[in-house]
């Protein structure tokens, strides 16, 4: 059985409106977080650090005095990925980052389920 080295993610037609709604994000671990510094998630497309409060920001609530510099949106990239040659549409993500960052984020959101001790027979 051949090694899956690389993981197609398949992308929205539109921007998504925030990104916490974009399926190419992820979390970091909490051992490779940099102390003091308040990104705790990263894009998968850009390889850029995210802050908590930089991913729930909508786009419709911002105007032109207060820009949301997203990295997507700042370089344009978000049209790139809809319109490239090979796959229209798909991300290609190294699996190790997939494994690490976005199984992460996802399996984060999960419940937890909490399991009861058995109770002890009396004699």
């Amino acid at each position: 059985m051949p090694k899956i080295i690389f993981i197609d993610i398949n992308l929205r037609e539109d921007e998504p409106d925030r990104c916490l709604d974009c399926p190419l994000l992820g979390l970091i671990p909490k051992d490779e977080r940099e102390f003091g510094r308040q990104q705790s998630h990263v894009c998968l497309g850009t390889r850029e650090s995210l802050s908590e409060r930089m991913i729930k920001a909508r786009r419709t609530d911002k105007d032109d005095k207060h820009k949301l510099d997203r990295p997507c949106t700042r370089a344009g990239l978000w049209q790139v990925w809809q319109e490239k040659e090979v796959k229209p549409g798909i991300m290609v993500v190294r699996a190790v980052d997939y494994n690490k960052y976005r199984l992460g984020y996802v399996q984060s959101g999960q419940m937890p389920i909490k399991f009861r001790k058995p109770r002890e027979k009396k004699q």
